[in-house]
């Protein structure tokens, strides 16, 4: 609560409603009711399989329309709303003018910067009936992650990304993990990385997995197809490794760097562990 004061959040609504396990319809239940009373311009939610569920619910609920995966949000002189989204792999950049009264929307990450703006907390409780979804709720238990303690790829603001020219699952681990533990980074992975199950589908960068926006994506051994930046092309800033200077991520890189990835990074690590101490 004292974080989102500080970063200028006037009003912290807590919902009081009965827990339940991975429930998103009972999240539904209550961002409906707050919609539906307090009619907010637009509701801003991060972007992820969980958001996308819990909005898509609250646009039935209440009547509202949505849009997913949105790299930016202004409004009109009349207090409209303007939805920019990038679709068709990226290359092509959708504007839509959106009349509503609310609108629900779900970010690519890092697409603002947080300015501390401090003011007063004011927090609130907002006491909801369920609607008696949650009694025919069931928790089915399936595969769980890995559990490292690297930061998610959504989220992260630094990415170390394998892709097939880093060579074998051992190379994956002896080169990309000891990197991105340097640089407290998150992994990400090619669809070939994914494919050769180096990393799990979590780890996935592209048009069939995450989309990202970090403020620095190290590529190594990724040659840079479409599918793939279409789900990186936000990095405020591109490093990348590959033995072929004309792939296309060594051409969109700030930094691109020819040659091996084998001898590269070891390189790289033992100046880094020399820097880190």
């Amino acid at each position: 609560v004292h974080d989102c004061a500080e970063y200028g959040a006037r009003r912290v609504v807590i919902a009081s409603t009965p827990r339940y396990s991975h429930a998103l319809a009972i999240y539904a239940d209550a961002l409906s009711h707050l919609v539906l009373s307090e009619q907010p311009s637009v509701v801003l939610m991060e972007n992820s399989a969980d958001t996308k569920e819990i909005l898509g619910r609250v646009a039935v609920l209440s009547e509202s329309p949505i849009f997913t995966d949105i790299s930016g949000i202004q409004f009109t002189e009349t207090n409209d709303v303007m939805i920019t989204q990038e679709v068709l792999g990226g290359s092509t950049i959708v504007t839509s003018h959106v009349f509503a009264s609310t609108v629900l929307a779900t970010a690519q990450p890092n697409i603002v910067e947080a300015y501390d703006s401090p003011v007063p907390e004011m927090v609130e409780t907002l006491h909801v009936t369920p609607s008696g979804v949650g009694d025919s709720i069931k928790v089915i238990q399936g595969a769980r992650s890995s559990g490292d303690n690297r930061p998610q790829v959504t989220d992260a603001r630094i990415i170390v990304a394998a892709g097939r020219g880093v060579g074998e699952k051992e190379d994956f681990e002896s080169l990309v993990l000891p990197l991105a533990d340097i640089l407290n980074s998150a992994v990400g992975a090619s669809r070939a990385a994914i494919d050769n199950e180096w990393c799990g589908r979590e780890n996935l960068i592209g048009q069939s997995g995450h989309t990202v926006s970090p403020d620095v994506y190290i590529a190594l051994g990724i040659s840079g197809a479409i599918h793939h930046r279409a789900g990186m092309q936000n990095a405020k800033h591109v490093i990348a490794v590959n033995t072929d200077a004309d792939a296309p991520m060594v051409n969109m890189a700030d930094l691109g760097v020819v040659g091996d990835v084998h001898q590269v990074i070891p390189q790289l690590i033992s100046c880094l562990r020399e820097h880190y101490g």
